[in-house]
């Protein structure tokens, strides 16, 4: 049998999982508008979409939600927690940002000191950029207004790197986490919802010691998701991608839905890659 039609049956087979466990099967239209996804994501996402002119191991966990609980818990403005949170999807901009921060210097508007709106625009070069006037001194004064709130402190610094450090089997994890909310009460809700996960696997008799949990898991691949995701793994073949990956995205039914949302969660098997793992070969 070649591989191609190895594929297909295991893809039938996995489709037949799901609809003998109740779920309904649809075929959406292939090509979706990209306005929305773009609006939503950022540009960003182009590089992993593919956009056209037509309208259109074992399992590792993480809940992104305790991350973003984090950052809307931070006690600083609002302008910089949204700076974070929609940068949380790229971690070295993410980590540069909520250093400058932390950093007085880095906050410093001095260079604005003879800024005028009026007079710093006569006599001057040609315009660079799409920016408008307004948009400009808009821009300025926003920089100008945040500069005058204080720093993130250090301390929330640390707590926020010692977040994105934890990296155990969940039980451990779920400790490490409880161990932050003295200092980051914020993350208590997040934590419960995660906590409640774990024991509904408990009780499903998943053996809690043999998932891992990764608090940076998904932050470059799965900016799509605002809530907990999860991939899994091959353990005999180590090198392969994620063979399924998924998570909740009701962030997105909510602007689909302009106000009116519903719970949402997905998720994405790919059967070549269960196919090439052998581990998976007679397990359903």
């Amino acid at each position: 049998m070649n591989e191609q039609k190895q594929i297909e049956i295991e893809a039938d087979r996995i489709l037949r999982l799901f609809s003998n466990s109740g779920a309904k099967i649809v075929q959406p239209t292939i090509l979706q508008q990209a306005d929305t996804l773009l609006d939503l994501y950022g540009e960003d996402i182009r590089a992993r979409a593919y956009v056209t002119s037509d309208p259109f191991n074992g399992e590792m966990m993480l809940r992104i939600g305790i991350l973003m609980a984090a950052v809307s818990g931070l006690k600083t403005t609002d302008r910089r927690k949204k700076s974070l949170l929609r940068h949380i999807w790229r971690p070295k901009r993410f980590k540069t940002i909520l250093e400058k921060f932390t950093d007085e210097v880095g906050l410093s508007t001095n260079r604005f000191d003879n800024f005028d709106a009026e007079k710093s625009f006569e006599n001057q070069a040609k315009k660079i950029g799409l920016r408008s006037k307004s948009e400009i001194i808009e821009r300025i004064e926003s920089l100008r207004q945040d500069s005058k709130a204080s720093p993130i402190s250090k301390t929330e610094l640390g707590l926020i790197n010692s977040l994105l450090n934890i990296g155990d089997k969940c039980p451990q994890a779920l400790t490490k986490l409880k161990n932050l909310l003295p200092d980051m009460p914020a993350l208590q809700s997040a934590i419960e919802k995660f906590e409640k996960r774990l024991t509904a696997l408990d009780h499903a008799n998943v053996d809690l010691s043999s998932i891992d949990f990764e608090a940076s898991y998904g932050r470059t691949s799965m900016e799509y998701y605002d809530g907990f995701v999860f991939g899994f793994y091959s353990e005999s073949y180590a090198d392969l991608p994620p063979i399924a990956t998924g998570g909740r995205y009701d962030a997105l039914t909510k602007h689909i839905g302009k106000g009116r949302e519903i719970p949402a969660v997905g998720g994405v098997v790919r059967p070549d890659l269960i196919v090439k793992s052998k581990g998976f070969e007679t397990n359903d």
